[in-house]
């Protein structure tokens, strides 16, 4: 079955449904774990916990470019992902409407083309993004979180996400580029020697969510329930800096969009502002009640 990146997990041990923890133990139990390099983590985060790289001189001036360009790369990469995936939505909605049984055939082949390639050509892409996100800040530096947020892992996501919706499957965005956003702030930390992993993760994660969407505060408060649960001192001028550059990105590349459109309905009189009032006093009794 096709999930939110576009098929449905292949192992158990990695299924979107799974727990972050139980995610974690599979990686730390797993072939890909890499356990010898907790000192090294606690060290690096026992530095400065309220900047991303060293401040020295030259070192610093480079990694403060390689930080922005990471950003930058991370608002231009969303942008073209949601592009992509509307427009692949799109296609199959016009060639729908052209031969109606080309669903009957296309989405079936491309539900085992997809299924194929996460299990054989790109293991490990399997799950909506977001939990392998959260496990990648949560194991120690190593082998386990570079191939979860890997540059492989980048084109597994938005490639089958694509074909997904290419071939009429019912998935979302929002996940993969969660987990695409995450691993390019992670590569770019590799690359320049930034230190605070885990903050750029976080930060990319939330900037990927406010670029895609045109949502600056939704990227932030994404970061602070989704990925950390809580608020962080030492990472929360990372995330809100990556996430301004990201919609800025955003707002140059497609404008002063929204994604999800515009309503031209309007409230006329006392009745109007009635029916809000109990439309929201019910939605919020059916949210508390759903949540007990």
């Amino acid at each position: 079955m096709v999930g939110t990146t576009g098929i449905e997990p292949v192992t158990p041990t990695m299924s979107r449904w799974c727990s972050t923890a139980e995610l974690c133990a599979h990686i730390r139990g797993g072939a890909i774990s890499d356990v010898g390099n907790r000192r090294q983590e606690v060290g690096l985060q026992a530095g400065n916990a309220n900047a991303a790289f060293a401040p020295s001189g030259g070192a610093f001036l480079a990694a403060a470019r390689g930080f922005l360009g990471g950003a930058l790369l991370v608002g231009a990469v969303s942008v073209l992902f949601a592009r992509a995936a509307d427009g692949a939505e799109h296609l199959f909605f016009h060639y729908d409407s052209r031969v109606w049984l080309a669903p009957l055939l296309v989405t079936p082949l491309g539900y085992a083309f997809c299924a194929w390639a996460a299990a054989r050509v790109f293991p490990g892409s399997q799950g909506s993004g977001i939990p392998q996100a959260i496990a990648a800040r949560e194991i120690p530096r190593g082998m386990a979180r570079r191939r979860l947020l890997s540059v492989r892992m980048c084109f597994a996501k938005i490639g089958l996400t694509v074909v997904a919706l290419m071939c009429g499957a019912s998935v979302g965005r929002e996940g993969p580029t969660v987990q695409v956003g995450a691993a390019i702030m992670l590569q770019v930390a590799r690359l320049r020697g930034l230190q605070n992993e885990r903050g750029l993760i976080l930060a990319g994660s939330a900037a990927g969510i406010a670029a895609a969407f045109n949502a600056p505060l939704a990227g932030v408060v994404f970061a602070i329930e989704e990925m950390s649960r809580s608020f962080e001192v030492k990472t929360n001028g990372i995330v809100l800096t990556t996430v301004i550059i990201g919609g800025l990105v955003s707002l140059g590349l497609t404008g002063n969009y929204t994604y999800f459109g515009t309503s031209n309905a309007a409230i006329q009189g006392l009745g109007g502002w009635g029916m809000v009032v109990l439309c929201g006093s019910a939605g919020g009794c059916w949210a508390g009640c759903s949540a007990g």
